[in-house]
């Protein structure tokens, strides 16, 4: 009768762990995943930040419409909307810098991407005016 002999455990030894192969493939699937999420979140990130420019812009014209109803121009010195828009000022989040051209009958709000949000090529610069309308469409 013939006899066979276990030479050890040598089988189960090899069962455990990863090859370098499995490795390597396991990296690359984490690379390509990563390659596309982070351009992804970047854009989403973008696009985020565009909301302090739509509110900076909503809340500066909201204000010149108070001062429009006391003095009957957009323009006057006792608005202080007036003032700052004139010599220009950071949003809340300071991703953009809020200007104005005010004149007594009108006006034209302007935000001017900063502080890295100027990579978003769409809307570095967004405007609002006394006639409501908002540029570019894309934007808002």
């Amino acid at each position: 009768m013939v006899e066979y002999t276990s030479f050890g455990n040598r089988g189960a030894n090899m069962n455990k762990g990863f090859t370098l192969i499995e490795l390597m493939i396991a990296m690359c699937i984490v690379g390509v995943l990563a390659a596309i999420a982070v351009p992804t979140y970047s854009n989403y990130v973008q696009k985020a930040k565009r909301s302090d420019a739509q509110a900076e812009l909503m809340r500066f014209g909201n204000e010149l419409e108070r001062c429009y109803t006391v003095s009957f121009k957009y323009n006057d010195d006792s608005c202080h909307v007036y003032k700052q828009l004139d010599v220009g000022v950071d949003s809340r989040d300071k991703y953009y810098l809020m200007k104005g051209d005010i004149e007594s009958q009108k006006y034209e709000l302007t935000a001017i991407a900063q502080n890295g949000q100027e990579n978003d090529v769409e809307c570095k610069t967004m405007k609002y005016n006394s006639l409501l309308v908002r540029k570019p469409d894309v934007c808002w």
